[in-house]
């Protein structure tokens, strides 16, 4: 519809000017195909609810949500939102492992060794550094691996 507009615009424009004075190139608006590859993020969509029918969390949650309520309803935590268990105290040599799918850096809770002997102290792990803990000293080193849906072979 819109080219059509702009093509008939362009033909009106040129019937109007004389062949005497300079003719100006037009081109009408030209549309290219979206660049795209394969490795995008994977479409995660339900069917919908049916019509007359009041629609769910199941039926109607897309993307990351909806992988979180398909993993919860098989018993699995898609972003494993558990505590980290630490048993021993980090030190720079044997840091605490925080694992982080494709992200360099993840926010990390400390409550000391043995837990709970301090207050929650929050602070930013990153993949350069250990992240220590300024109450009791913990080291925690962040591991980063390669997200799910990035993971090509």
């Amino acid at each position: 519809m819109f080219r059509i507009a702009v093509r008939r615009s362009t033909l009106r424009a040129l019937a109007k000017s004389s062949s005497s004075s300079p003719r100006v190139a037009s081109r009408a608006l030209s549309v290219t195909a979206r660049a795209a590859s394969d490795h995008s993020d994977p479409i995660v969509v339900g069917k919908g609810s049916s019509a007359g029918e009041v629609p769910s969390n199941a039926t109607q949650a897309t993307g990351h949500e909806r992988l979180q309520l398909l993993g919860e309803m098989e018993g699995y935590d898609f972003f494993e939102t558990e505590p980290l268990w630490i048993d021993r105290m980090g030190t720079p040599k044997d840091p605490i492992i925080v694992k982080s799918m494709g992200y360099p850096e993840r926010l990390v809770g400390c409550s000391g060794y043995p837990v709970e002997s301090h207050e929650i102290i929050w602070m930013n792990a990153n993949a350069k550094q250990l992240a220590r803990c300024p109450e009791c000293g913990c080291a925690f080193k962040l591991e980063v691996g390669t997200p799910r849906e990035e993971h090509h072979h």
